[in-house]
Formats: structure tokens, C-alpha cells, sequence
């Protein structure tokens, strides 16, 4: 009997492990997604604007984070964070108060950003991932919005 419990322990603390390093090396690669842009810092900016708007979105706010930062006296290279909202989308969650909780999520923010390289690359969290863990509501409607902002990145790129 005292093998088998060792044995469960050592299995449950194992499985643990496992599931602590899975998340540890792939979290990022899971819950982020990017792509290299084939254009300029700005182009890629206003061309992720233009397909956005093409395709019904609205524009409400863009941070550029390197004005913000030097503001503040630090330096870093060009990044912008685009916000992009569907009001019907946000309405399906904003319309029913469980859903609420979901609000910190939106509107959908979209990183355009400059590496040490000089090419410029796109990043967003990865909405299809999150919606796994969401159900209801949220999980559809994000769903519905991640295939949106897919191919509206898509278009931008040119890909």
C-alpha cells in the first residue's frame, strides 16, 4: 500500500512538473501570435488601419508608446498599439453583466513594433487560445473576432 501512494505522489508531482514546464517554455508561442511585416513601421501601421475599416472595424485609440516612453525620459524604437473594436462584437459581451468580466480584453489591441533588426513585426494576444478557457458568450464571440483580426492582419501583410 505505501508503494502505491509513493507512487501517486511521484506520478501527481511528475504530472505537475510537466504541466509547469509545458506552460513555462511554451506559454508565450501559445498566447501571442506574430508576424514579420514586409512593409515600413508606418505603412504596416496605416495599412492594418485601412483593412480594419474595410472590413467594419473601428480605430478608437492608437498608443505610441514611443512618444509616451521618451515623455518619461527613456528611449526605446518605434511601437505602437493599434486598438481595434467590431461593435457588434463588443456589444455581445458588454451586453449581458456575467460577460462583463471580460471587458479588460477589449478593445482588440494589435502591437506594431521595430526590432534591433530595423524590420517591423506585429504581435496580438492570441484570442482563439483564450476563448478555450472562456465557454459561453465570450468564447464565441472571440472566437468570431480572432478569425476577423486573422485575416484583416493577413490582408495588411499582404499575405
Amino acid at each position: 500500500m505505501a508503494g502505491f501512494i509513493t507512487g501517486l505522489i511521484l506520478g501527481i508531482a511528475t504530472g505537475i512538473l510537466l504541466v509547469y514546464l509545458f506552460f513555462r517554455l511554451f506559454f508565450f508561442r501559445i498566447f501571442f501570435l506574430e508576424d514579420k511585416s514586409p512593409f515600413s513601421f508606418i505603412d504596416t501601421c496605416d495599412a492594418l488601419r485601412v483593412e480594419a475599416e474595410r472590413n467594419n472595424w473601428k480605430v478608437p485609440m492608437v498608443h505610441d508608446l514611443q512618444e509616451t516612453m521618451l515623455k518619461w525620459g527613456k528611449k526605446i524604437s518605434q511601437i505602437r498599439i493599434c486598438e481595434f473594436c467590431k461593435p457588434e462584437f463588443a456589444y455581445e459581451i458588454l451586453s449581458h453583466d456575467a460577460e462583463k468580466l471580460a471587458a479588460s480584453l477589449m478593445p482588440c489591441r494589435i502591437a506594431v513594433f521595430e526590432r534591433k533588426d530595423g524590420k517591423t513585426y506585429v504581435s496580438l494576444m492570441n484570442p482563439k487560445m483564450i476563448s478555450l478557457f472562456a465557454g459561453g458568450i465570450i468564447s464565441r464571440t472571440m472566437k468570431n473576432a480572432a478569425c476577423e483580426m486573422e485575416a484583416i492582419i493577413s490582408k495588411a501583410l499582404g499575405k
